[in-house]
């Protein structure tokens, strides 16, 4: 049973959580930096339903960006989201992998202070806040294998503008465009050892925000972990990169292609507890950002539990 509750851990590659801070079009991504880290290949092997509840803080800034089609400068952001997870993994097989399929419902805050440059060319400073429904997501198609102690899955998944999106709002939950995402990750775990090294690489594909003619360049994120089991309890490092590789593009890219990229690091710990006789896993970590270009750069806490029903 310890063996299953680490792998809902694992169901990073299932349902994804959405940037809690999704208030910027140049230099954000749909995508939460550093979810798919430890255990990022084990897709649970039993079939069932699966729950993953995770509570995103993240504070930062950025020197510059678009908020909801105005350009924006000395930037400050607090948000915290929870995103409620649901897997279900399936009996099926396609390609020899085990078929599994997610849908994520979250909610977020936002809390944004910045200086805006007005239609005359003065500049003010403002703030905005606002909660509400952030952009679902979607992944009707997960495949993982197993193979001895190597695990792998893919999937393909969908982020749609659920959320609300006002025009000239410095804090908007919703990215107002869909985009799509592939991601491959892959974990080495040793049982008996108990350490365990995962990675994962996602690419994403930007729609254009037609409200704003802002359309949002590719971006690939990388995240990795390196684990070791003591017990009911795993202790690491975790970290990401989130690197785009084509620039911003239309009328409402006021900054040029703002190219953006941004690395994180930090501690993990996770926790194999029973709530009765149900098993669940705890998590907790911190990562820290460093070497921004275009983007924000902070810190983001996350807490999760995660459990089979």
């Amino acid at each position: 049973m310890h063996k299953l509750v680490s792998a809902v851990i694992g169901l990073g590659a299932a349902v994804l959580v959405p940037q809690a801070a999704a208030a910027a079009e140049g230099g954000q991504s749909p995508y939460q930096k550093g979810y798919t880290d430890s255990l990022a290949g084990v897709l649970p092997p039993y079939p069932g339903v699966y729950m993953r509840n995770d509570v995103v803080y993240y504070s930062g800034s950025a020197d510059a960006s678009v908020l909801g089609g105005r350009v924006a400068a000395g930037i400050d952001v607090e948000s915290v989201a929870n995103a409620a997870a649901f897997s279900l993994v399936t009996e099926n097989k396609v390609l020899g992998g085990q078929y599994a399929l997610a849908v994520i419902l979250p909610l977020a805050n936002a809390d944004i202070t910045a200086s805006v440059t007005g239609p005359l060319g003065n500049t003010r400073s403002e703030s905005d806040d606002t909660f509400g429904v952030a952009d679902i997501a979607i992944s009707p198609l997960i495949l993982g294998w197993h193979n001895g102690k190597v695990h792998s899955n893919v999937n393909l998944t969908f982020y749609l503008p659920t959320g609300e999106y006002t025009a000239g709002a410095l804090a908007n939950l919703s990215k107002n465009y869909p985009s799509v995402q592939v991601q491959g990750a892959v974990t080495w775990m040793d049982p008996q050892s108990g350490w365990a090294v995962s990675g994962a690489a996602a690419y994403l594909f930007n729609a254009e925000n037609q409200t704003t003619d802002y359309r949002t360049g590719q971006l690939l994120h990388l995240d990795g972990a390196i684990t070791k089991a003591f017990g009911e309890w795993r202790l690491g490092a975790v970290g990401y990169a989130m690197i785009q590789t084509t620039g911003d593009s239309g009328a409402g890219a006021r900054l040029g292609d703002f190219k953006s990229e941004v690395y994180g690091a930090g501690p993990f710990v996770s926790y194999d507890a029973k709530f009765g006789e149900r098993p669940v896993t705890l998590l907790l970590k911190w990562y820290h950002e460093f070497g921004a270009k275009n983007t924000f750069e902070g810190d983001t806490v996350t807490a999760a539990f995660a459990f089979k029903f």
